[in-house]
């Protein structure tokens, strides 16, 4: 009597017979974004479609099951999935250690054992309150107790609003409570110090007569804007993976057709220091993946790093001296003390000898090796032609409206970034 109704119609709940021999199962649980749906279509007798159905309805108990312990995790657990996401994704070292101080100072001690979906704006609230009146752990130059700093709090801040974010992506909670919240608001940073032309030009002619290997280096610096772990990471020597991070004698040509005569320096590579490791380490990208970018270089450069070239040839021979011709040698154009990674510190250190022993003769500022990098940037930004999405390339930032593709947008503009150091002679 069934077969002569009008299909398709409902058997029994949650099975609809759509043709002879032939259902669909349709299990709804929930409603809104909770809603859990579980449909199948099944050819056969009425039994094989009852025992979809009871298949349907042990997967969505299940499914249920799981949403409920996902839920239960807490936040420091996981706090630990989350930077093992920012390690698989690529993020330098330096951040993600930084990210795991603001976790274990600020953050854990207070919320790490609450359920992710215990989290509230009211819990949020009152960490970052007793946060505000919390006390430094060591005295200032004066040897007062000081309360922590706005940076701090904003730090912390924005580690758990990143965090939740992904919890937020990975569906274990349904919304970030902590944008119910007002972000601590940091003092304005302090202006950092940087050397206008002149004074870049000043430096530049300094460390001509400076150390070769240091010399050399602070003059990629000055031409370059490379980060400290970029400018270490400089390859001079071809490997499997990877060409060499240096070329020099490249032609280009202006507008005007006429011809200039420079090279051309890779960021492909970072050398950091792995805390958890406790040793320096090597990266196969620069900073971030979209920070891989060629950048055009003067004459002046070229033959800084010309000098650099013959000082690591002298260097190999004396450390194989030394320690054996079996010595492994690493392909970057600065050597650490035994023919491996120079550490980054090592960088800064003798910048600051630099700036010392020419105290008298270099502007009256504190510029830092980092400042080296603003000083370029600010440089190049004093020229109207050079637009500043191609600054933001040159200066390997991620914004993805402004990176390009690393090399041929850069040779373009070749012209302009070497005719910018007219007047800076041997």
């Amino acid at each position: 009597m069934s077969e002569t109704k009008k299909y398709p119609y409902t058997v029994e709940p949650n099975i609809i017979k759509l043709a002879p021999n032939y259902y669909r199962i349709l299990i709804k649980k929930g409603s809104g974004k909770n809603q859990q749906v579980f449909s199948e279509y099944v050819s056969g007798k009425i039994g094989d479609a009852r025992a979809v159905k009871r298949k349907g309805f042990a997967e969505l108990e299940n499914q249920k099951a799981k949403e409920k312990d996902k839920r239960k995790i807490t936040l420091f657990e996981f706090s630990k999935e989350w930077l093992q996401f920012c390690r698989d994704t690529g993020l330098s070292p330096t951040t993600i250690n930084g990210y795991k101080t603001r976790l274990n100072n600020y953050i854990l001690p207070e919320l790490g054992g609450y359920p992710l979906e215990k989290i509230n704006a009211y819990v949020i609230d009152k960490l970052f309150v007793e946060l505000k009146n919390r006390d430094k752990q060591t005295p200032n130059s004066d040897g007062e107790i000081e309360k922590l700093s706005s940076s701090s709090l904003n730090g912390a801040y924005r580690v758990l609003r990143n965090l939740l974010n992904r919890a937020v992506i990975w569906d274990y909670i349904e919304y970030n409570p902590i944008h119910k919240v007002k972000c601590p608001s940091a003092k304005p940073r302090k202006e950092k110090e940087t050397y206008n032309k002149e004074e870049l030009f000043t430096t530049i002619k300094l460390l001509l007569d400076y150390n070769k290997k240091y010399g050399g280096m602070f003059i990629i610096d000055c031409c370059t804007g490379l980060r400290r772990c970029e400018l270490n990471g400089l390859h001079i020597e071809k490997t499997r993976k990877h060409d060499k991070d240096i070329e020099l004698d490249v032609e280009f040509v202006n507008k005007d057709g006429e011809k200039y005569i420079g090279g051309l320096v890779f960021a492909r590579h970072s050398v950091v220091f792995d805390k958890e490791l406790k040793k320096v380490v090597e990266r196969d990208i620069p900073k971030t993946e979209k920070g891989k970018r060629g950048i055009p270089i003067p004459p002046i450069c070229v033959e800084a790093i010309r000098e650099c070239i013959k000082y690591r040839e002298k260097e190999i021979q004396l450390l194989r001296n030394k320690y054996g011709k079996d010595l492994e040698i690493v392909p970057n154009l600065f050597l650490g003390k035994t023919g491996g990674l120079m550490h980054p510190d090592t960088l800064s250190h003798n910048w600051t000898k630099f700036r010392e022993r020419n105290k008298g003769l270099l502007p009256n500022k504190n510029v830092t090796l980092y400042g080296l990098r603003h000083s370029f940037c600010t440089y190049m930004r004093t020229n109207p032609e050079i637009t500043i999405n191609e600054i933001m390339n040159l200066m390997g930032h991620t914004d993805e409206k402004t990176t390009d593709n690393y090399t041929h947008s850069n040779r373009e503009i070749g012209d302009k970034i070497i005719g910018m150091w007219d007047g800076l002679e041997l």
